[in-house]
């Protein structure tokens, strides 16, 4: 793999960050508590990054300025960074961590606000990880220590072994390896505790819980299929960055995206099959607290968030 191709994403996106407003903590409603399948769920603002609009590919500035208008604003939302919390009988389970201190400017409240809830951090059991961004596994380290020294974290092999080679901070351009080492420093305490357990696609990883291709935006970023009772979800990571500009123009990708075809193949193949199906969708970056359904409307989608109760 050519790394500085690979990481040539990543380079545009830290430049784009740098020149917008830093991101910024969640403030205010920062958690809700829904029920899926008979199931409890509780969805957590971790924070919220800035909306840049250069970060989106495959669309004329003209095409954002019109899907903008519609929408009835002059900018993209800014993105919000949504954590879940699955009780299953004894099993505390968060789908990704957060970005914790990892990023510059940020500091992400899901730890605290477990801790408010009474979820001491000693209680979370399992952390589906959907890939090894920093904003979803930055909140896994506490200082130096887990944050979860009970948990056992679940990562898609591919990802865990491009992430964690020992050579790729070497192999990287310079201005990532400090970002690399970070990430890899939040994985390391749970490798060494035995408690990093990779899988693969099509697994059962959790009882109900089935991973599914999401590759594209990472090596192996993956979607958890979840069936509880009735009802079918499904935890989607980040097909979806801007929700008011990718669901109406579906071609559109960001620069995060490490394969961007693949990326576009697969955001179209899962917003298809959930509008078909009717499954209720958890979205990493769709707008608080990102869950709701996808309904086709001609050649686009549209969001529907349900409601919930505090």
């Amino acid at each position: 793999m050519n790394l500085r191709t690979y990481f040539l994403p990543f380079s545009v996106a830290l430049a784009l960050s740098a020149r917008a407003s830093a991101p910024v903590m969640a403030t205010g409603d920062q958690h809700r508590v829904l029920s899926v399948g008979g199931a409890q769920v509780i969805a957590i603002l971790d924070g919220v990054q800035p909306a840049v609009s250069e970060a989106l590919t495959n669309i004329e500035p003209s095409q954002l300025a019109e899907t903008l208008a519609k929408a009835g604003q002059p900018n993209p939302s800014p993105s919000p960074v949504n954590v879940y919390v699955l009780r299953l009988g004894e099993r505390v389970v968060l789908v990704d961590a957060g970005g914790g201190s990892i990023l510059p400017s940020y500091r992400g409240t899901l730890a605290a606000t477990l801790r408010a809830l009474g979820l001491a951090p000693e209680k979370v059991t399992d952390v589906l990880i959907t890939h090894m961004h920093a904003d979803h596994v930055g909140g896994l380290l506490d200082g130096t220590k887990p944050m979860y020294p009970n948990a056992t974290v679940h990562v898609h092999a591919n990802e865990a072994k491009f992430w964690l080679a020992p050579e790729l901070p070497s192999r990287a351009p310079e201005q990532f390896r400090p970002l690399i080492l970070a990430i890899q420093s939040a994985l390391s305490p749970y490798a060494q505790a035995g408690r990093l357990k990779a899988f693969e696609y099509k697994a059962e990883i959790l009882p109900g819980i089935v991973a599914q291709d999401a590759g594209g935006h990472t090596p192996g970023h993956a979607a958890f299929l979840w069936k509880q009772g009735k009802e079918t979800s499904l935890f989607w990571g980040d097909l979806i960055h801007v929700a008011d500009v990718q669901l109406a123009n579906l071609d559109v990708g960001t620069r995060y995206d490490s394969k961007p075809a693949d990326a576009s193949a697969m955001r179209q193949r899962w917003l298809s099959e959930s509008a078909q199906q009717g499954w209720t969708v958890l979205g990493a970056h769709l707008p608080y607290p990102g869950v709701g359904t996808i309904v086709r409307d001609g050649e686009r989608y549209q969001w529907r968030p349900i409601g919930a109760g505090r």
